[in-house]
């Protein structure tokens, strides 16, 4: 995910684009990749806000409800991940490795260290449990402090390789072909596609050596965001047909997911992995319709920009502010103070969309709090 707070952190140079982006207020602005950004961190917050309520499949009403939402959410880390490679790949953005590392590896290392210790806290406070550092550096260094931190361990390591990776694509581009670029993924995706259906008929996972002898599915969508920024893109044919595709992806998770998980009553997840090939489609569709539309600096944009700058910040505490709704933290909305006012207080058609939003405008709140301190943005960045 590209992290920023200031509105400069998403820009390239004019040689870079594929088409001028923007005019106005920010003329280097990329904006459709703010609009992605803002987008997939809500999706993600909605994903984890279902979980707390709706995916008890004793309740098949909820559990519709819920499994609607996470479905259509599900692009949500392709598409962050594809953000990434679209800004760090681009041939502008060379650098020596040792300033890249400098530059980069802080803003992710030094927030996962520290909303790691935060998390911890909270488990011990949950869990009424002792402090002891060693405990969290040896979480911390081995299964993680809270589930959603994973994807800044991940990120991490995408840092690591991008040096090498934009070197890659920058001996390929001197021809302005991307053969290798385009080649991996067509490999990765074929490779995958076959893991998938391998997996899905017999339901065991292939040999672990196998399916990881290829490069990491985070690296695939990596490179793929980087090649869907530079390639031209037929507007009329991303605008038609990759909603199409998306939707007829969704619907295939969205029925696969149910048949494994209602019906044959498994636990193994085939349809909500980011490597299902429904899931790379749905992402790189999403990707490429948001591409395709026409922006300009408005007051809708600026708020869309601000709400970028802040996405990493609501991507750090939106659980945090889970446990709190969840009565996890204090005891306000678990049914003691406040009977009414629980995750399950509403009908489910209405109680999952209002915890989304109250959960996404809370963490909100708290990530501008922590921008806008001088002492506490460095959390944030």
């Amino acid at each position: 995910m590209s992290k920023t707070a200031t509105h400069a952190a998403n820009t390239v140079g004019p040689q870079d684009l594929p088409e001028p982006p923007s005019s106005g207020r920010h003329p280097q602005r990329i904006y459709y990749l703010d609009m992605l950004r803002v987008l997939a961190i809500f999706a993600v917050v909605a994903i984890h806000a279902i979980g707390l309520s709706h995916m008890d499949t004793s309740d098949l009403d909820a559990w519709w409800i819920g499994h609607t939402i996470i479905t259509f959410s599900y692009y949500c880390v392709p598409v962050l991940v594809m953000i990434s490679g679209a800004m760090l790949l681009s041939p502008g953005k060379q650098m020596p490795l040792l300033k890249f590392y400098r530059k980069r590896l802080p803003k992710i290392v030094i927030p996962l260290a520290v909303w790691s210790f935060f998390y911890y806290l909270c488990d011990i406070h949950i869990h009424d449990r002792n402090f002891w550092f060693p405990t969290y550096f040896k979480r911390l260094m081995s299964v993680g402090l809270e589930g959603h931190l994973w994807f800044l361990y991940m990120i991490t390591g995408l840092y690591l390789m991008t040096p090498f990776i934009r070197a890659m694509l920058s001996e390929d581009e001197k021809n302005n072909t991307m053969r290798t670029a385009t080649s991996f993924l067509l490999v990765y995706a074929v490779f995958s596609t076959l893991l998938f259906f391998f997996e899905v008929y017999y339901q065991i996972p292939p040999y672990s050596f196998l399916s990881e002898a290829v490069f990491s599915l985070y690296i695939f969508y990596f490179i793929l965001g980087h090649v869907l920024h530079r390639v031209e893109i037929p507007r009329a044919l991303g605008l038609m047909l990759s909603p199409a595709v998306f939707f007829i992806s969704a619907i295939i998770t969205y029925y696969g997911h149910y048949r494994y998980a209602v019906v044959l009553e498994t636990t193994r997840p085939y349809f909500f992995n980011h490597g299902a090939p429904f899931i790379m489609l749905m992402g790189a569709s999403f990707f490429i319709f948001f591409k395709s539309l026409r922006y300009k600096d408005s007051p809708f944009m600026r708020i869309v920009i601000q709400l970028s700058s802040v996405s990493y910040g609501i991507y750090l505490c939106h659980v945090l502010v889970l446990k709190f709704l969840n009565g996890e933290l204090l005891p306000i909305f678990d049914g003691t103070i406040f009977s009414p006012f629980t995750p399950r207080s509403f009908e489910p058609f209405l109680s999952g969309p209002l915890l989304i939003i109250v959960a996404y405008l809370l963490s909100l709140g708290i990530a501008l709090g922590f921008q806008r301190s001088k002492y506490l943005r460095w959390m944030v960045p």
